[in-house]
């Protein structure tokens, strides 16, 4: 099994499934916002794009800053995947809410974005 995996994590603003290149894995951080203090607020992005064209699969984890089990989870699939089987694309986000994650805590800092999905 051949597997081309970069090793360099590019910063990018956006994300653009059709310019990762065909039969990788690649990482990135992508650029969401600044905070208070004017610093990137970033999150990890994993890609892995098959040789042929198809479907594009996201998956996402810690959307919660302490719900973790997801992110083995991911990380585990893109171990583990044989980039010469897939047809299509894989969107990994092990965490999506990283200043959560970091703080270990549920919430958001102000609470406000949960209070737009109140049931």
């Amino acid at each position: 099994m051949s597997l081309q995996i970069s090793q360099e994590v590019e910063i990018i603003k956006a994300l653009d499934v059709q310019k990762v290149p065909k039969g990788t894995i690649s990482r990135y951080w992508l650029n969401l916002v600044t905070d208070g203090m004017g610093q990137p607020v970033q999150i990890p992005i994993i890609v892995a794009r098959g040789h042929q064209d198809g479907k594009v699969l996201g998956l996402t984890a810690a959307v919660h800053g302490n719900e973790l089990n997801g992110i083995p989870v991911i990380q585990r699939i893109f171990k583990e995947i044989d980039i010469n089987e897939l047809k299509g694309t894989i969107v990994g986000v092990p965490v999506v809410n990283v200043p959560s994650f970091h703080r270990k805590k549920r919430r958001f800092i102000d609470d406000r974005f949960e209070s737009y999905y109140a049931w």
